[in-house]
């Protein structure tokens, strides 16, 4: 069976509708976990997500061990949101199981995807094709994002690719490599959609069909999916 790898980003969900919607989802589901009100985390929220990047600017996820980075800038997001929230700070045994698990539910509410996902993931089902989902997030983060997209059961997922499970940070074609043993499929049976260049080019490198997508240029996932 072939293998559809798509990217989350600019592919299947919206950042912007992301960013807009995560606020009040956030808020939300953290009141209810751990009290205080909504409007207190949404506004953490807003706060954290406006310096983001200082969080986790002197952490190397390209690197060897970046994996083990990716789980410190999850803890350090989830202490981040406490301490703008203005409530204590749990112990880091709890926090660090929390930052594994937490991005899996705390988005349930945001839906992000484009338009014409739904019907693009039920025409590549209809032909066979086995999906598998890429980002450069954890694949925790990756199934908290999805919503509610999947349009029912019949979709064959391949797996969900974040950077705890292949280990790589840049779609280099050593990435994609270990992203087609994981989905145990050969390069060659692998088709590859992103938004950015880098993943299209390691894929070609790896022996995959590789198509950019331009959805700023008003490409649609679902025309390129009906011409392949």
């Amino acid at each position: 069976m072939s293998v559809m790898f798509l990217g989350l980003n600019r592919v299947v969900i919206d950042p912007e509708q992301v960013r807009a919607q995560s606020p009040a989802a956030v808020g939300g589901w953290m009141a209810g976990q751990f009290g205080g009100e909504p409007v207190q985390w949404e506004r953490a929220y807003r706060t954290l997500i406006a310096d983001w990047d200082s969080y986790f600017a002197d952490l190397d996820f390209a690197g060897d061990d970046g994996v083990a980075a990716l789980w410190e800038s999850e803890i350090r997001l989830m202490r981040g949101l406490f301490r703008l929230a203005g409530l204590p700070i749990p112990p880091l045994s709890e926090m660090s199981k929390w930052a594994y698990d937490m991005p899996r539910f705390m988005y349930h509410t945001v839906r992000a995807a484009y338009p014409d996902v739904p019907s693009a993931l039920a025409l590549l089902s209809q032909r066979g094709y086995k999906i598998a989902l890429f980002a450069d997030v954890s694949s925790h983060r990756i199934s908290g994002l999805l919503g509610g997209i999947w349009p029912g059961e019949p979709v064959a997922l391949a797996g969900l690719l974040g950077l705890d499970v292949t280990g790589r940070f840049r779609h280099d074609a050593a990435y994609w490599q270990i992203a087609a043993l994981k989905a145990g499929a050969a390069p060659e049976m692998c088709i590859v959609i992103d938004a950015l260049a880098e993943s299209i080019d390691g894929a070609q490198a790896a022996g995959m069909r590789a198509f950019l997508l331009n959805r700023a240029n008003g490409e649609r996932l679902i025309d390129l999916v009906r011409r392949l």
